[in-house]
Order: structure tokens, then C-alpha cells, then sequence
């Protein structure tokens, strides 16, 4: 059957005699009401591009239905168009396929024959093609129309894609903002925390600084008051002496420690740095410390290698040595044992103290070298101290280029904490030592 396309009739006639030919060869309900309205879909697109348009249904040998709409002559712009906007109709059951030739666009519509219903199609009443003068041609401005309207829908669709990517471009920021705020939010709580827990840390630390102050000045003016009294013999007056002087050493060695941490934080802490070995300053160290060992009932002993000269603060090494010696004796019960040994491994120096005093909990450990950290801070402690002593430890041995370790195998099991130094030399013209900066 051939029909022609030059109005809007002829359409409803070429979706009518479509319908009618897919059920009589027995295509379903839902295939007839596709194919005819994508054949009045398709040549309503082609109606109003071109003065020549006509439309064929037919049935291939007992296998396919086609609808084939043939457009000509048409511009390579229109021709563009056509094909883009019938290459949309693809989505419905059918087959859609557009050819393009040199005089004419061919829009072919397909369906498959059911295997029941494979036979001849026997059209329905056969249309005399008009004759040329009859045709009449189309509207000039109904195709204007068309055209610009066609144009402006593209138009309009390239509008609306720009806007959904600017739309996806806008999610992605805000995505990004949301995230940024997140992390800045989890950033100021963190810093919340650790304030809170620096806050706590100070006021811990105050508490604690004036109970350990107050202590030895009870003692020394408890004796005081005594010897001005007059009524203490000699026995007495001696160990007054000797207990006023006592507790103004620990007075001395707290105020002389917060003072250090003062000259760390601030970069304040100079060093007198000269080739020195350190078997005499170790040895030092225990000369000072043993009597307190002894009279706590604790064997110190001690094994120095030679290691050869590092370049070192003679008397802040003293110091490192000294504090990690009196926190071994302060931990350990009577009857204990201290060690203390100097070796040389590689190109270092290595100072270990071990006891077998109450050792480290394992929660405490990564923190032991930390200010103000102590396993029981209230004033109702065992042992005194302001937590100052391995944190100091930790900065002067650092300053000298080296670093500091703690081991513990848990509370009851004793602590090892190990010092190493590199071996160093300078010049013979700085031999008789320099300060340096202790620079943070």
C-alpha cells in the first residue's frame, strides 16, 4: 500500500491503515498500538521538511511487517535533524532504521511476523498514486514553523543538559563543603580534647607541685621551731640538722627540674659540649646515688665498657644518668637489685638502668617519658615527684643526638630503660668544649 504525506490527514490515515495491517497479521495489542503510533511519530517529523513524501506498507516473504516512509529532496541540515529525531523512536518494540541516500532519507519501521500468522498480507484497499499536479505542496510558513520549532526544542535540550551539569557540578561542591566541614568539625574537637586534657594535666600538676613543695618545708620548719626551742640534745639536734638538710635537697632538685622544663619549652637550655667518655660520668652518678641505695636496702651495681669519647654536656649527662638511677631506686622495694651498664654497640654508646622494682603498666608505657605523667597522681601516693624526671631524661639525650627507650614486662616485672649516644669527635682546636642551643 502506498500512501502520500502532505497533511496532517494523511497522517491519521497512515497510523489507521498501519493499525489495521499489524492485527491482520496478527501482531499483540501492545506491538499494533507501538508500530502505529511510531509510524505516525515518524512521519510527522518528516512532514513540512520537503515538497515529496510518501509512505509504503508491506509484508516481506511471510517473515516482517514494514512501514517505509521515504523523504526527498532534503538539506543536509534537515536530513541531520530527521535523523536524530527519529533515531529516538528506537525505544519501542520495533525496529526503527533510517537510510540516507543521495536523493532521499528512507525511515524504515519493522516488526517480526508471529510464527502462526506468516503469510501474504492481502492489503487493504490499494490507493491510486495522485497524479503530480494533483499534490498539493505544503504551506510555506506552516514549514517555517516547523523548522524554527524543531530547532528551538534542540536548543532547549542542550539548555536543560548544560543545567543538569551544572546542577551535578553544584552537588559535587556542596559535597565537598560538607565533607571539608566534617573534618574541620572532628578537627576542633580533637583540639577540644586535648586542651581539656592539657587543662586537667596543669591542674593535676599544681596539686601536685604544692604538696610536694609543702612536704620537706613541714619537715624543715617542724625542726627548726625545735632547735630554737633549746630542748634537743645532741643526738637530736643532729638529726634535725640532717633532716633540714635533706628535704632542702629535694626542694632544690624540684625547683631545679621545673626550671629545666622552662629552659626546654622555651629553647632556653644551652650546652657545654666537649669529647668526653662516659664511664667517669656514670660513675659519678652512682657515687651519688649509693648511699640512698643502700640505705633503702637496694644492691646497685654497675658494669663500664669502653666505648670511646662522645660529644656531650659532661654534667647534663650526669643529670640523665642521676634521674633514671634515683627513679629505679624509687621504685624498687628493698631488697631489690639496680644494674647499670655501659656498652658500645656499632657506632654508639649505649647507658641501660635496670631494676627489679614495680615495673610499668602497659597503658602507661608509650606516655612514661611524657610531662607530668605518673602511674598514681593524687598526693596520697607512695612516692613523691612532680613526673618531670624521664621527661627531662628524654630532652637532654635527644639534644646529644641520641634517644631513650623504656621496656616493661607489666607491673611486678621491673623496668629497663636504655640510653643511646653516637660516638662523635670534634677538632683538636675544639677540644675545650662550646655551647650550643638547645634548639627544640
Amino acid at each position: 500500500m502506498r500512501l502520500p504525506l502532505r497533511r496532517q490527514q494523511d497522517l491519521v490515515s497512515l497510523r489507521r491503515d498501519t493499525r489495521a495491517a499489524a492485527e491482520q497479521c496478527g501482531l499483540d495489542e501492545r506491538s499494533v498500538r507501538s508500530l502505529s503510533a511510531a509510524s505516525y511519530e515518524a512521519a510527522r517529523l518528516v512532514l513540512g521538511e520537503t515538497h515529496e513524501a510518501f509512505a509504503e506498507i508491506s509484508v516481506t516473504p511471510a517473515t516482517e511487517l514494514q512501514i517505509a516512509i521515504r523523504v526527498s529532496p532534503l538539506t543536509p541540515e534537515d536530513r541531520q535533524s530527521v535523523g536524530r529525531s527519529v533515531s529516538a523512536l528506537a525505544s519501542v518494540l520495533h525496529r526503527v532504521s533510517v537510510h540516507d541516500s543521495a536523493d532521499s532519507l528512507l525511515v524504515t519501521l519493522t516488526a517480526d511476523l508471529p510464527s502462526d500468522h506468516r503469510r501474504t498480507l492481502e492489503l487493504i484497499r490499494p490507493l491510486p498514486e495522485p497524479e503530480p499536479e494533483a499534490a498539493s505542496p505544503p504551506i510555506p510558513e506552516l514549514v517555517e514553523e516547523n523548522v524554527k520549532l524543531r530547532r528551538a526544542v534542540i536548543e532547549l535540550q542542550d539548555e536543560l543538559t548544560e543545567t543538569n551539569r551544572g546542577v551535578v557540578a553544584l552537588y559535587a561542591e556542596l559535597d565537598d563543603q560538607v565533607e571539608q566541614r566534617k573534618r574541620l568539625e572532628d578537627s576542633l574537637r580533637r583540639r577540644a580534647e586535648e586542651l581539656a586534657a592539657a587543662n586537667r594535666a596543669k591542674e593535676d600538676f599544681l596539686a601536685t607541685l604544692s604538696h610536694e613543695l609543702r612536704t620537706p618545708l613541714n619537715a624543715m620548719l617542724g625542726w627548726a621551731r625545735l632547735l630554737r626551742m633549746g630542748k634537743l640534745d645532741e643526738a637530736a639536734r643532729s638529726r634535725a640538722l640532717e633532716t633540714i638538710e635533706r628535704n632542702a635537697h629535694v626542694q632544690e632538685q624540684l625547683i631545679a627540674d621545673i626550671l629545666d622544663v622552662s629552659r626546654i619549652v622555651t629553647g632556653r637550655l644551652r650546652l657545654d659540649l666537649r669529647p668526653i667518655e662516659l664511664a667517669p660520668v656514670v660513675d659519678a652518678a652512682i657515687g651519688t646515688l649509693q648511699p640512698s641505695a643502700a640505705a633503702k636496702g637496694v644492691d646497685l651495681s654497675c658494669t663500664l665498657g669502653r666505648t670511646g669519647k662522645v660529644l656531650g654536656d659532661p654534667d647534663r649527662l650526669q643529670q640523665v644518668v642521676w634521674n633514671l638511677l634515683s627513679n629505679a631506686i624509687k621504685f624498687t622495694p628493698a631488697g631489690g637489685r639496680v644494674t647499670v651498664s655501659l656498652t658500645r654497640a656499632g657506632a654508639s654508646a649505649v647507658i641501660s638502668v635496670t631494676d627489679t622494682g614495680e615495673g610499668i603498666p602497659p597503658s602507661l608505657l608509650p606516655y612514661v617519658f611524657d610531662r607530668f605523667t605518673q602511674g598514681d597522681s593524687s598526693v596520697t601516693r607512695l612516692h613523691g615527684g612532680l613526673g618531670l624526671g624521664l621527661s627531662i631524661v628524654r630532652h637532654l639525650v635527644e639534644l646529644h643526638g641520641g634517644h631513650v627507650s623504656a621496656r616493661s614486662d607489666g607491673p611486678g616485672e621491673g623496668a629497663a630503660f636504655s640510653v643511646t649516644l653516637p660516638l662523635r669527635t670534634i677538632p683538636p682546636a675544639e677540644d675545650e668544649g662550646h655551647q650550643r642551643p638547645a634548639d627544640r
